[in-house]
């Protein structure tokens, strides 16, 4: 099964509607959609930009965190297992198999992705996390605790963000540089 064809169906709609209805109840609902469609807007931005199959960006952006309804203390590995499960059982293309599970697989601040889709996801979800639209959400509806605990987050995907500038064109490096000038705004009382 082709990625475009893999994008549209329902199985994939599927998985990702059941694994995200229980990561919804485990973590703020809110939070979860903003960050995976705030993901998946950075992600095919970035696909354009390095020349990638967006479907195959798609697919991994909505799916990068349904880990966390199976294993919330590992729930990149978790996530990644299952999601190369059930594409291997509807007939994916065994490629679009392997970029997808590792841009779900090392998505994180810490881990290292062997593909570029891998290393995409991983600039992706940093960017969908200090996405300016996202904590224009999140800040106002937290505690200072978690604001505390949000912002070490942030600084962690600071710094993936900073890794990875330098590898895009110039126009795309300019929109995130400015989103990112609105996040450093947003976080000053932090």
């Amino acid at each position: 099964m082709e990625a475009l064809e893999l994008l549209r169906s329902r199985e994939v709609k599927k998985l990702s509607k059941e694994a995200a209805s229980v990561a919804y109840a485990l973590l703020y609902p809110e939070f979860v959609y903003y960050h995976s469609e705030r993901v998946l807007f950075w992600a095919v931005k970035i696909a354009d930009d390095w020349k990638l199959e967006k479907s195959v960006v798609e697919v991994a952006a909505w799916l990068h965190d349904v880990g966390y309804a199976i294993d919330p203390d590992d729930h990149r590995r978790a996530g990644a297992e299952a999601v190369k499960r059930r594409l291997e059982e509807i007939g994916a293309d065994e490629d679009v198999v392997s970029h997808v599970y590792d841009a779900i697989r090392n998505h994180g601040s810490k881990d290292a992705p062997r593909t570029p889709y891998g290393e995409l996801m991983r600039f992706a979800d940093g960017l969908g996390v200090i996405d300016p639209q996202l904590l224009g959400f999140y800040l106002p509806v937290v505690d200072e605790d978690e604001v505390k605990g949000f912002g070490k987050l942030v600084e962690k995907k600071l710094k993936v963000v900073e890794e990875y500038l330098g590898r895009v064109g110039k126009e795309l490096r300019e929109e995130i540089e400015e989103r990112l000038k609105k996040t450093m705004e947003m976080l000053q009382p932090m």
